[in-house]
This record gives structure tokens, sequence and C-alpha cells, in this order.
């Protein structure tokens, strides 16, 4: 392939960074996660990373490294409104 990849016998791509892209169109690599074609992945334990250092927990929201995530509707939250969110013990919630 154009890429320097090349496609197994049950049909998947193969890449030359060590991961492959399955028949449905994922990413996967050989740690285990799931490189996605927007430059993010899902970890083995189903959180959606992004490549700007934030990820997508369980129920949707996106969490970014400044401390802050942005929710369903797109608000964002952050460690310096107290009144929008905190976080303890690593755990997010919002008062």
């Amino acid at each position: 392939m154009e890429n320097g990849g090349w496609r197994t016998e049950d049909g998947e791509l193969r890449m030359m960074n060590g991961g492959w892209k399955t028949e449905d169109g994922e990413r996967r690599m050989e740690d285990g996660e799931r490189r996605m074609e927007n430059g993010g992945w899902k970890t083995k334990d189903d959180e959606w990373r992004m490549e700007n250092g934030g990820w997508r927990t369980e129920d949707g929201e996106r969490r970014m490294m400044n401390g802050g995530w942005r929710t369903e509707d797109g608000e964002r939250r952050n460690m310096h409104l107290p009144n929008k969110g905190m976080a303890r013990d690593g755990v997010w919630f919002v008062i």
C-alpha cells in the first residue's frame, strides 16, 4: 500500500507504525489502544484520548490536560471557576 502498510488475509490494513486498521475503520495499536481517524484513540479501559492531550470519558465528557473539561453540551469547565467544577482525588464532579 502507498502508506507502507499491507492488508492481512482477514482484510485488515496493517501499518508500518505497528498498528493496523480494522474492517470498520478503527486503527488498532500493538499496545491494545484503538487509534481513530481524528487523531485520537481509545485506551484499553475504553477512555477516549485525543492528540491535544485531552480525552473523552465514558459519559461522553471531554477532559483537557489544563485541568478543565468540556461537557456534552459544549460548555467548558475549568479549575479556575470553583462554582463550575472541581477535582478531588483525580475525580471530576460538578458542584
